[in-house]
């Protein structure tokens, strides 16, 4: 287990950096973020992903379920003075009220998709928060990359470091899990969190179509951007003879794309 997953502060400042770094250009690589825009995260978790966007004045409303992330966030944007122009929900995403947001000109959903099990519903239901010009900036790892089991975050280091080891079978994989000391709980988030809801590239492009959404650029990584901060290495993107229908899946770490309706 890293670090960054056991100290809150640390995960906030890499996610901070990352959308400096990685998401505002790419989302600026289609659309220029204009001064009015009016910034939407679903699953905001400790609001890392909000900070580059509230430091340029913009109004930024982050939904999450998770208790302890908003305690987090909340907490940590009142220390720094960023509350003015911040809306943050501790709500369920579906029990929110449309008409109680501003519409949003941007939506960010980072590294959330892949958890979610009702996908399609969370699309339709999303297009109640969206201006007439809304772009929706998406990524996720796919769910058969050497690490889209997320066993990065297990205790042991051994099991932390061992690509694929997700995709054996799950009794097998829950039962090595279990001789490596990692506790039940740990073990059923993984179970209902990642492997349950599993994604692929392929599968994402197929939910867009079905629920009336179209890709405006998306980008296959090799290297996720994110694996800069991380691990100090160079994004790379997956040459265009590399991207091979499903068999892609296995050596692209990160899936970015810029999505309307």
């Amino acid at each position: 287990m890293q670090e960054r997953h056991q100290n809150d502060a640390l995960y906030f400042k890499d996610l901070a950096q990352g959308t400096r770094d990685c998401v505002i250009p790419y989302i600026e690589s289609v659309k220029k973020i204009p001064e009015n825009c009016v910034v939407l995260e679903v699953g905001c978790g400790r609001g890392g992903n909000l900070y580059p966007f509230l430091e340029r004045g913009l109004r930024v409303v982050g939904i999450d379920k998770d208790d302890a992330s908003v305690k987090f966030a909340t907490e940590f944007f009142k220390n720094c003075g960023h509350v003015e122009k911040l809306t943050l929900l501790n709500e369920n995403f579906y029990e929110v009220d449309p008409d109680s947001v501003p519409k949003a000109n941007l939506v960010v959903i980072r590294d959330v998709l892949e958890h979610m099990a009702n996908r399609e519903s969370f699309f339709k239901r999303l297009k109640e928060f969206l201006a007439d010009d809304a772009i929706i900036f998406n990524a996720f790892p796919p769910w058969r990359m050497p690490f889209g089991g997320h066993h990065q975050g297990c205790k042991s280091k051994l099991l932390s470091k061992i690509p694929w080891l997700h995709l054996l079978p799950r009794v097998a994989f829950e039962a090595i899990l279990r001789v490596f000391g990692e506790d039940e709980k740990y073990i059923k988030n993984l179970r209902a969190e990642v492997r349950d809801t599993k994604l692929s590239i392929y599968g994402y492009k197929r939910l867009l179509k079905r629920t009336g959404f179209k890709i405006e650029k998306e980008t296959w990584y090799f290297i996720n951007p994110s694996y800069k901060i991380k691990f100090g290495l160079t994004p790379r993107v997956l040459p265009g003879i590399m991207r091979l229908p499903h068999i892609c899946d296995f050596y692209t770490t990160a899936h970015y794309s810029i999505i309307r309706r």
